[in-house]
């Protein structure tokens, strides 16, 4: 896969770990000073001329959600040169299919510099699951948000598994990995036999464990009584969960066009 823009910038200044992101650093060598603000109704900006700019991003959120704000004002910088940006939160890391084409690519702009697949596949490949426990140490390493980091690792196709938002009226959104079958598609509202519904419904402690569960609990499909995933779902803030759906019977899989087993079954048996 070739680099992104955002990864050369990485490669170009010989960035060799993740520690070594530093976004006030990379900034200003692309001609952008970064201001860290109190700000009302935005949760940053960037206001340019020329070839300098300056980043403001709003002070009163976590580190993680200011370095992903950077990003994404960075974004904007190299994508979109020439124009000023005031963003909501709602136009920064907002996993629904948003209809603002710049914010988006603004977006992944972020993810890429803050989570660059050569550093990033390559740490994640070394643990077992798709699980929010790798999600921990993962966002530990690269200083992102839970969110942000459990995409990621969705996007890089390591696990077959599938990343699930829900809160007490819906599923907000959704992203499944690449080796996941789209007719495996996941119910619109919770079931009382998944685990995300007693989290949602406060009536689990948000600390759970990767559990197994019938993929019923998760799929209206006729034939999903007869399978079994693998659930870890949390608390993303009141009344809202954040699933991670791990998929290790391979008869799921049978889109899946290769005759090696998927990083992720490697505990499980591989059924051919």
């Amino acid at each position: 896969m070739p680099e992104t823009c955002a990864e050369q910038i990485i490669l170009q200044r010989g960035i060799a770990t993740p520690e070594d992101i530093n976004l006030e650093a990379i900034a200003s060598t692309l001609g952008a000073k970064v201001k860290r603000r109190f700000l009302a109704g935005c949760e940053a900006r960037i206001i340019g001329s020329g070839n300098r700019a300056v980043i403001t991003v709003n002070r009163s959120n976590s580190e993680e959600r200011q370095r992903f704000s950077i990003g994404h004002e960075l974004g904007h910088w190299q994508r979109h040169r020439g124009q000023n940006f005031q963003c909501s939160k709602d136009d920064i890391g907002n996993f629904k299919n948003s209809s603002k084409k710049k914010e988006r690519e603004a977006d992944q702009f972020s993810a890429d510099l803050l989570m660059p697949w050569f550093l990033f596949k390559p740490i994640a490949g070394e643990f077992e699951n798709a699980d929010f426990n790798t999600v921990l140490e993962l966002k530990k390493r690269f200083k992102t948000s839970e969110s942000a980091t459990a995409l990621r690792l969705i996007e890089s196709g390591i696990f077959p598994a599938i990343l699930i938002c829900h809160d007490q009226n819906k599923r907000q959104w959704f992203k499944r990995s690449n080796d996941i079958p789209r007719n495996w598609f996941p119910q619109d509202n919770l079931s009382p036999d998944s685990v995300a519904f007693d989290i949602v419904y406060g009536m689990a402690e948000s600390d759970t464990s990767q559990m197994q569960v019938k993929a019923a609990a998760w799929f209206d499909r006729r034939d999903a009584e007869r399978y079994e995933i693998l659930e870890h779902s949390i608390s993303y803030g009141e009344g809202t969960s954040l699933t991670l759906l791990e998929f290790f019977e391979a008869d799921m899989l049978e889109e899946y066009e290769t005759t090696e087993a998927p990083r992720g079954l490697d505990a499980f048996k591989w059924k051919r």
